[in-house]
C-alpha cells in the first residue's frame, strides 16, 4: 500500500540485530599512534569497498553566533589542499587570502551598501584566484579509481565523508583521503556559499523539515539540537567567517576525534601497513570536548499552536534517552508496539481501522539525549483534534498498561532484529553503523550484541520504559492548514567563478603513479548467477544465492498492470489492507507478524506484485499464509475507506508540494495524457468502488494470469518451485499482457511549460526531449555519454551550473535508456535552483543541450573511470535476480558491461559528440518550470520557447 511519505529520522538503534558469529560482520578496530581510530570489515560477498573517514563534530559542536559551520566545512572539504585543486598554490594564495580577509569585513559591515561593495571586491578576488584553482579535481581523481557515490553528510552529531571504490584501487583511495584532511584549502567560499543558500532553499520548501526542525525547538529549547538547524541560520549564512571555519576545522579535525571506516573485499594486513604509510604521520592533537547541559525537562502538556502543514496535523512530543543509557533498547521495542512498518502495532491500527487519515511515529537519538515524536492527520473536515489525540492517547494507554499479548511481544522483539540482519547487509549502512557505534562511544561488539539485548527486554520492562517516558510530561504541537513565511535569499550579482580544468596539480601527477593492484572485472553471468525453472502453469521460478543471512525475499509477479488496466494500483492498495480468510486485518498482519515475515500488494506498469520477506525457516508457513490472501481476500467497506482517505491525503500533501508538483509536470510533457498522473484515477472513481468488485478484480488476477516467482534466500529454483506447488494454488491459465511502455511525445518545437507556485522558494526545473531507441551495440556510447555530460561534480552539468556559477545545488542530466528494445529512449535534465536565477540556469542548461562543449582533456580520465565504475557497480545480491532480468527484456544474452569494459579503451571525443550530435543537438525539446511567477523574469523566459501556463488539473487527475 502507498503511504503518506512519514516524517522519519533513521537513528542508529533504529533496526536491530544479527548473530555475532558472522565472519562477514567481523570488525578489527585499532588506533594508531597519533589517536586516529580504524575500523576494518572485510566481505568477500561483495568486488568493491565503502570507504570513510568520519569527525565526531556536527552542528551541536558549533559556537552559537557561527551556526552551520560544520555543514559549510563539509562542502569546502571537496575543494582541494595546497599540492592539490591548483596548478599554482603560491600564485593562487594571495587572492585566497584577500577573500578571507575580506569576508572578516563583510562580518563587521554594518549597512547593507559596505556589505554589497565588499561582496562585490570578494567576487574580484574569487575570480582572480580561479585562475589558478581546480576545484573539480578532488573529484575528477576519485572519478578515475572508479569511485561511485561520492558524497558527504553532516547532522548533529557527526561529519562523514565516503564513496565505493574498486578494492584494487585501495592505495590510491586511502592516499587521497589522507591529503584531502591534512592540508585543506578553502577555495570557491563564495561560490560554494552560494550552493549552501540554494541547499536552503531547498529545504524551506520541506514541509517535513520545518515541522521536524519547529518540534526539535520545543523539545529541546535550552541544547542545540533544537537551538539551530544542521544548515544553520540565514543570518549567520549572510555573514560567513572563514577564520571561524578554519578555527572549527582546527579544533575538531584531530586525528583523536576521527575514525577511518572500509567495508567491503580487500586483504586487511596489506591495507595496514597502508594506512599507517599514510594516516600514521598526521600529526596528534587534544581531542576537544563539548559538555552540554542537561535538557530543560518539559513539565505538564506545553501546548503549541502553528500553521505550517498543508494539511492539519497533531503531533506529541517527548523527551527520552540517549544512545547509550539502558532503556534505549528497550524504547525501541516500546516505538515497535506503537508503530512499525508491518503495520501490527497500536497506532498502526488507529489507521487501518479507519478512525483517522494518517498516524506514525519516529525517533530521534543523539548522544546526549533523545525525543520520540507521534504524529497524526485527522480526518478532514469530519474529525476534530481532541477526538484524533484521544484515539493516540488509547494507543499509549495499552501500552502503559500492558493491554498486549505476550505473542505480540515476542513478534516485535523477533522483527526488530531481522530489520536489523537486513541493515547490515548494505556496506554503506554497515559502515555508517560502524561510524554511529564510535560516534556514540560504543564498540562493535556493542552493536551486534544489540539483538540479545533485545530478546532480554521483558514485559515489565515495556510497561516501566513506557510510563516513564511517554506520560503527560509532553509537548503537544496542532498545525492547520497554512504556509509559513519563507526566508527567500536574492541572486546576487557575482561574476561566475570559471575555473579551467585542463591542468592538472602537483598531487594528480603523484596520485596516478601510484601502483594499482592486479584485478579481473566481474560482471554478470546472465545463465549462471540465477537459477530457473518453470512450474505447472508457465509460472517462471528465478532464484539467487543469498550467502549473507538466513533472510528471504521472495516477489509473485502477476503480468499485468497498470498500463493495461490503472485500477489495479487501488486493488493493490485495498489488497494491503484487507482480511483473508478466517483473518480479519489485524489478525492477518498478526499472523505474518509471528512468522517474522511480512507482506505487500503493489502494482508496477506491467506487474501486479505480491512481496513476502521473512526467515528462511518460516518460509513454507509464511507460503501458505500467503496463499489464504491469494485465494480467499476478503476486502470490506473500511479496507476501501481506509485507501481512498489515503489517496486523497496524498493528492492534497502532492499538491502543496514542489517537487512532487514538478515530476507531474515532465510526465506530462514527455507522455501527455498517457503520464501516469493523467491515466491514474480520479478519487470520486476511487470512491466508487465496490467491495465485490475489488475482491473479483484481485481474485481473477490470481486465478487466470501467469507469474515470474523471483526469489533471494537458501533454496534452488527447483526446490522453491516444488515448495510453492506444495503450499500455493496459481493460475493454469497461462495469461499474460505483453510488456509495454507509455510511448513518448514528439516535440515539434521547443516551449515552456509553467505552472505557478507562490509558495515556492525554488523554482523545479525539468528538460525533456524525445529521443530514439538505443541499439545494443550503443550501450558503452549511452554510459560514456552520460558520465561526460551528468555525471556528478566532474560533469558538464553539475559543474557549469553549480560549481562554476552557483545557480542551483542541484542540477543533472540523462539519456534515458527505455525498459524494453526498440522504444524510444528520453534526454531528461534537472535544476532546482532559487527563483530569481531560474531564467540564468535555463539559459546554461540550453546552452549545454544546443551546443555541447567538447573537453577533448577528460577523456583520458573518462575512459578509466567508465571502466572501474564497471566493478563498483556490480549489483549486490539482492539485485541480482532484477536486474538479470531487466537485461533479458532488452535483449541481452551477457552483461553488456562486459563488451563495455573494452570498448572503453578507445572510447574518444568523437564517439560521444557523435551520440550527442545523432540524438540531441537541434532537436526540439519542451522545457518545465514549477516556480514562483513573482520572482521570476517571464519576458526573459520567452525566449526560450513559447510560454504555455497550465493549472494542476491540466496535467493530473485530481
Amino acid at each position: 500500500m502507498k503511504r503518506i511519505v512519514p516524517l522519519l529520522i533513521l537513528t542508529f538503534f533504529s533496526l536491530s540485530g544479527f548473530t555475532q558469529d558472522n565472519p562477514l560482520l567481523a570488525v578489527e578496530s585499532y588506533k594508531l599512534d597519533n589517536g586516529l581510530t580504524v575500523f576494518l570489515n572485510v566481505d568477500t560477498t561483495t568486488t568493491k569497498v565503502f570507504g570513510a573517514v568520519m569527525v565526531n563534530a556536527g552542528s551541536k559542536n558549533e559556537d552559537p553566533t557561527a551556526t552551520g559551520m560544520a555543514h559549510y566545512l563539509e562542502h569546502m572539504l571537496f575543494k582541494g589542499t595546497k599540492e592539490m585543486g591548483t596548478w599554482n598554490y603560491e600564485a593562487e594564495k594571495p587572492h585566497l587570502d584577500s577573500v578571507n580577509l575580506l569576508y572578516e569585513q563583510l562580518a563587521l559591515a554594518k549597512d547593507d551598501d559596505a556589505k554589497a561593495k565588499i561582496q562585490q571586491s570578494i567576487n574580484e578576488q574569487a575570480v582572480k584566484a580561479s585562475e589558478y584553482g581546480l576545484p573539480n579535481e578532488f573529484d575528477k581523481l576519485l572519478k578515475s579509481i572508479g569511485s561511485t557515490g561520492v558524497n558527504a553528510f553532516t547532522n548533529q552529531e557527526m561529519t562523514f565523508y565516503h564513496n565505493f571504490f574498486p578494492a584494487h584501487e585501495i592505495d590510491k583511495w586511502l592516499d587521497i583521503y589522507s591529503e584531502r584532511f591534512a592540508n585543506p584549502v578553502f577555495r570557491s567560499f563564495q561560490s560554494e556559499l552560494e550552493v549552501v543558500y540554494e541547499e536552503k532553499n531547498r529545504a524551506e520548501d520541506s514541509f517535513e523539515r520545518r515541522v521536524f526542525e519547529k518540534m526539535e525547538s520545543l523539545i529541546f529549547p535550552n541544547l542545540p539540537y533544537g537551538q539551530w538547524s544542521v544548515l544553520g541560520t540565514t543570518e549567520h549564512l549572510k555573514n560567513p567567517s572563514l577564520t571561524k571555519m578554519y578555527g572549527f576545522y582546527e579544533k575538531h579535525y584531530v586525528p583523536g576525534n576521527m575514525a577511518l571506516i572500509l567495508t567491503g573485499n580487500y586483504d586487511k594486513e596489506a591495507v595496514k601497513v597502508s594506512i599507517e604509510e599514510k594516516f600514521g604521520d598526521w600529526e596528534a592533537k587534544e581531542v576537544p570536548v563539548t559538555n552540554l547541559p542537561a535538557p530543560k525537562p518539559i513539565v505538564g502538556e506545553q501546548v503549541e499552536k502553528v500553521r505550517i502543514t498543508p494539511v492539519k496535523a497533531g503531533f506529541l512530543g517527548f523527551q527520552t534517552m540517549a544512545y547509550k543509557h539502558p532503556d534505549r533498547m528497550i524504547m525501541d521495542v516500546v516505538e515497535y508496539l506503537l508503530y512499525n512498518e508491518g503495520e501490527t502495532g497500536f497506532i498502526n491500527q488507529i489507521e487501518l481501522n479507519n478512525e483517522m487519515i494518517y498516524a506514525g511515529s519516529f525517533n530521534s537519538v543523539y548522544n546526549d539525549t533523545g525525543a520520540f515524536v507521534i504524529f497524526f492527520v485527522p480526518k478532514i473536515l469530519v474529525q476534530s483534534f481532541g477526538n484524533a489525540e484521544k484515539k493516540i492517547e488509547a494507543a499509549l494507554e495499552k501500552i502503559r498498561a500492558g493491554d498486549f499479548s505476550d505473542e505480540m511481544l515476542q513478534a516485535a522483539k523477533n522483527e526488530i532484529s531481522r530489520h536489523y540482519q537486513e541493515s547490515l547487509e548494505d556496506l554503506e549502512e554497515r559502515g555508517v553503523l560502524i561510524g554511529g557505534s564510535f560516534n556514540a562511544g560504543l564498540t562493535w561488539d556493542d552493536v551486534l550484541a544489540y539483538p540479545d539485548g533485545i530478546q532480554q527486554v521483558s514485559k515489565e520492562d515495556v510497561l516501566r520504559v513506557a510510563n516513564q517516558y511517554l506520560g503527560k510530561n509532553r509537548v503537544k504541537m496542532v498545525s492547520r492548514t497554512g504556509f509559513p513565511k519563507k526566508e527567500k535569499l536574492d541572486k546576487p550579482p557575482y561574476k561566475p567563478v570559471l575555473a579551467e580544468q585542463d591542468k592538472e596539480s602537483s598531487y594528480a601527477e603523484k596520485f596516478e603513479n601510484i601502483p594499482s593492484k592486479p584485478f579481473e572485472p566481474q560482471f554478470l553471468d546472465l545463465q549462471n548467477d540465477v537459477e530457473r525453472t518453470t512450474m505447472e502453469g508457465g509460472h517462471l521460478v528465478v532464484t539467487s544465492n543469498n550467502p549473507f543471512n538466513n533472510i528471504f525475499n521472495l516477489d509473485i509477479k502477476f503480468k499485468t498492470g497498470i498500463i493495461d488496466n490503472p485500477k489495479l494500483e487501488y486493488i493493490a492498495d485495498i489488497g494491503t489492507v484487507s482480511g483473508a480468510g478466517k483473518y480479519s486485518l489485524n489478525e492477518l498482519k498478526s499472523a505474518f507478524a509471528a512468522l517474522g515475515s511480512t507482506y505487500n500488494v503493489s502494482a508496477g506498469l506491467n506487474h501486479f506484485i505480491i512481496s513476502l520477506e521473512g526467515s528462511e525457516d518460516k518460509l513454507e508457513e509464511t507460503l501458505r499464509l500467503a496463499n489464504i490472501l491469494l485465494k480467499d481476500i476478503k476486502p470490506d467497506e473500511n479496507s476501501l475507506k481506509v485507501v481512498y482517505n489515503g489517496e486523497k491525503t496524498n493528492r492534497r500533501l502532492e499538491k502543496r508540494t514542489p517537487q512532487s508538483m514538478s515530476i507531474a509536470l515532465v510526465n506530462y510533457a514527455s507522455y501527455g495524457d498517457q503520464s501516469y498522473y493523467r491515466q491514474r484515477w480520479k478519487l470520486k472513481e476511487i470512491k466508487a468502488l465496490e467491495v465485490e468488485e475489488v475482491q473479483k478484480e484481485f481474485l481473477e488476477i490470481v486465478k487466470n494470469y501467469r507469474s515470474d516467482i523471483v526469489y533471494t534466500g537458501k533454496l534452488s529454483a527447483d526446490e522453491l518451485g516444488s515448495l510453492i506447488e506444495k503450499t500455493m494454488v496459481l493460475s493454469n491459465e497461462g495469461k499474460e499482457e505483453p510488456l509495454v511502455v507509455r510511448s513518448t511525445k514528439q516535440v515539434p518545437k521547443t516551449k515552456v511549460l509553467f505552472v505557478n507556485n507562490k509558495k515556492a522558494v525554488q523554482s523545479q526545473v525539468y528538460f525533456y526531449m524525445p529521443g530514439k531507441p538505443v541499439a545494443k551495440e550503443e550501450y558503452p556510447d549511452l554510459q560514456a555519454f552520460n558520465q561526460y555530460f551528468g555525471g556528478g561534480f566532474s560533469g558538464l552539468v553539475l559543474q557549469e551550473i553549480r560549481e562554476y556559477r552557483s545557480l542551483a545545488y542541484s542540477a543533472a542530466g540523462w539519456y534515458q535508456l527505455a525498459p524494453l528494445p526498440d522504444v524510444e529512449s528520453r534526454l531528461i535534465t534537472y535544476i532546482g535552483c532559487q527563483a530569481d536565477k531560474t531564467t540564468d540556469a535555463i539559459g546554461v542548461m540550453v546552452g549545454l543541450i544546443e551546443d555541447m562543449p567538447q573537453k577533448e582533456e577528460r577523456i583520458p580520465s573518462l575512459r578509466k573511470n567508465l571502466q572501474l565504475e564497471t566493478v563498483t557497480d556490480y549489483p549486490d545480491f539482492r539485485n541480482i535476480p532484477d536486474d538479470i532480468i531487466s537485461l533479458e527484456w532488452l535483449g541481452y544474452e551477457e552483461d553488456p558491461n562486459k563488451a563495455a569494459f573494452e570498448a572503453y579503451k578507445e572510447l574518444t571525443m568523437e564517439d560521444i559528440y557523435q551520440f550527442y550530435e545523432d540524438r540531441i543537438k537541434g532537436k526540439s525539446y519542451i522545457i518545465t518550470i514549477m516556480g514562483d511567477k513573482r520572482r521570476i523574469d517571464m519576458n526573459e523566459l520567452k525566449k526560450f520557447g513559447e510560454v504555455e501556463e497550465l493549472d494542476y488539473d491540466d496535467f493530473m487527475n485530481q
